[in-house]
């Protein structure tokens, strides 16, 4: 024990001191005039980092030797996952000081001669492999030996302060890793952000008070999202206050990320108007997929929102040991575990930003317009989750059906294409083509699809009858939207959603008539008839999003599809939600005339005045 403990001092002194005189090193550099490293300076560097890898190894070895019991677990050999964890931490530490020091002074001091610059950017994308690579080694020599499931993060209530496992249900006050990884995940997106913002302002901080903003919409509209979805599934219909209870959990990424995205923009365009927002959108928007690759790791530390239960034997020994432990809930049996579907869809996301921003930003540049990426971005995680949510274990998908997700995807990709549609035609008004008359076209063949997409597949979800005094669950069926509307296989004509759609038509026909009337394509004669088509569109919108209320299934009493319901849990498909989509881009298009000027500006010049 006395040898571990001298293990564990050494350690924490070569951490300790070489992180401390290497951040104050480099920060002196930094603040200095000086474009080039000095002989002493690099000499420093180099001790830091060899002091903060020796720390790490030999904070490393006084784990195991505090924990001797190890030695006693058959299953594997311990002197070869202790050696792979001292090695595992030396790398992971000495990679990791390359990473971030080279990060910093290639980001922040863009004044350096160019040999020492292009060294240092060399550096910082070469360390990624290994860091990944000694974190594995690592990790894997630990994974044999600690606990499972892995601490998910801590409380502090009436018994004190504990460590907590999973997803935490009880009292005090709790932080939880999830919460840090999605802060952490937030931070790499603004450093990636804040820099490209430096190369064209040459100016930080320019995203400070919109990443806090931008923030706090995306809590709002995931609780939104997760609400939305979830109407009757988790009660909120019956008990409205519980909507704001966010703390007991319920959040979505994909209405954070979008409630993010929209405010996010609305800020851009209020407080930094000297900023293109179709630039901003294509550089900050695809960076969401880095955050959302990182944050999916907050749910393997709570064990959620993973996959089906799958045999490692089955082609899964691949994965690092401590992902096959942590997957091995207690529900499933010796050599079983979920199916990691965090990672699945990080390792997506992390392709997927780098295939957007450098891929098609890069090698279709010629071919795009600004805020395509952004579309792409909507398109790719649309795609994502369409596709790896019916691979979702059903106790942690959304809706009555399980298919909210599903359905959030097709709104992410119907949005993506809208907002490249948008990018493109914006160009043409820019280049003097056909005036304002693309947008409306557009809009007109959009609302005219919107007519027609409520009469798919409409309603579908889990009924329970009363029979014999006992309660039974039945598969409710799924019906044609337009027997929902106007009635027809037992249903009544719903008012509600009649005057929804007679005001899609309205929007339509007010907007045939200002097209015909303006010949010129400029439209500035009709606005009040131009804003009054879109009004109508937005109140069709309105009542077609709240058609679960309208639709009134849940009062106790209805009659579905021949059960007799105690209450019906249900989802309205693609039909409704397609057309809630198309009919708001379609919106959208309609308002670019009176928009136009929000959406143009070189973004290459700040008006202090603005700060």
């Amino acid at each position: 024990m006395a040898l571990a403990i001298i293990f564990l001092i050494l350690g924490l002194l070569g951490l300790g001191g070489g992180v401390g005189y290497l951040v104050y090193t480099q920060r002196v550099f930094t603040k200095s005039d000086r474009q080039f490293l000095t002989s002493k300076e690099k000499l420093t560097f180099a001790l830091c980092a060899a002091a903060i890898s020796i720390g790490a190894l030999f904070a490393e070895i006084s784990v195991f030797l505090f924990n001797p019991s190890w030695q006693s677990n058959a299953d594997y050999s311990y002197p070869l996952y202790m050696a792979m964890g001292a090695i595992g931490a030396f790398g992971l530490a000495f990679s990791n000081v390359a990473l971030w020091l080279s990060f910093y002074l290639y980001y922040y001091k863009p004044k350096m001669v160019a040999p020492e610059r292009k060294f240092f950017r060399y550096v910082t994308f070469a360390s990624l492999p290994f860091v990944l690579g000694f974190f594995l080694l690592w990790s894997q020599g630990l994974a044999p030996y600690i606990t499972y499931p892995l601490v998910s993060g801590f409380a502090i209530n009436e018994s004190g302060f504990q460590w907590t496992r999973g997803t935490w249900t009880g009292s005090g006050f709790h932080v939880a890793w999830y919460a840090l990884i999605m802060l952490f995940g937030v931070c790499v997106c603004y450093w990636i952000c804040d820099h490209r913002f430096y190369k064209e302002f040459h100016k930080h901080g320019i995203l400070d008070n919109l990443a806090i903003f931008a923030f706090i919409c995306g809590v709002v509209g995931a609780r939104i999202w997760y609400v939305i979805g979830n109407w009757t599934r988790d009660g909120f219909n019956n008990d409205f206050a519980s909507v704001f209870q966010v703390w007991k959990g319920g959040l979505t990424i994909m209405g954070g990320a979008l409630g993010g995205v929209i405010g996010g923009l609305a800020y851009l365009m209020i407080r930094r108007k000297y900023v293109n927002p179709r630039w901003a959108m294509s550089v900050v928007v695809p960076t969401i997929l880095l955050a959302q690759a990182i944050g999916r790791w907050g749910n393997f530390f709570n064990q959620e929102v993973y996959g089906t239960v799958v045999n490692i034997s089955d082609g899964w020994q691949w994965l690092p040991l401590f992902i096959q432990k942590q997957m091995a809930t207690s529900d499933v049996a010796a050599g079983q575990i979920h199916v990691p579907l965090f990672l699945i869809e990080g390792m997506i996301n992390l392709a997927g930003y780098f295939i957007i921003a450098w891929g098609i930003g890069k090698g279709l540049k010629k071919y795009l317009s600004q805020g395509d990426l952004a579309g792409c971005y909507f398109i790719w995680y649309g795609a994502v989750r369409m596709i790896l949510e019916p691979l979702r274990d059903s106790a942690y998908n959304m809706g009555a059906d399980n298919a909210w997700s599903v359905w959030s995807s097709l709104i992410y990709v119907i949005l993506g294409l809208g907002l490249i549609l948008f990018d493109h035609l914006l160009d043409l008004k820019e280049k003097g083509v056909g005036g304002d008359k693309p947008f409306f076209i557009a809009s007109l063949i959009l609302i005219v699809v919107s007519l027609f997409t409520p009469f798919l597949t409409g309603v579908k979800g889990v009924g329970y009858r009363i029979s014999g005094g006992v309660i039974t669950e039945s598969e409710a069926e799924s019906y044609m939207g337009f027997n929902l509307i106007f009635g027809g296989a037992g249903f009544k004509p719903n008012v509600g959603l009649i005057i929804a759609y007679l005001l899609l038509v309205s929007g339509l026909a007010l907007a045939i008539y200002v097209f015909v009337k303006n010949k010129d394509g400029t439209f500035a004669k009709s606005s009040k008839l131009y804003l009054g088509s879109a009004g109508f569109l937005g109140l069709g919108v309105l009542l077609f999003f709240l058609a679960k209320v309208l639709l009134g299934l849940n009062d106790g009493t209805g009659n579905f599809g021949g059960l007799t319901s105690v209450n019906i849990n249900y989802n309205l498909g693609a039909g409704f939600i397609l057309t809630t989509c198309l009919s708001l881009i379609a919106i959208a298009l309609l308002f670019i005339p009176f928009l136009n000027d929000k959406f143009h500006g070189a973004p290459n010049l700040v008006d202090e005045k603005t700060e």
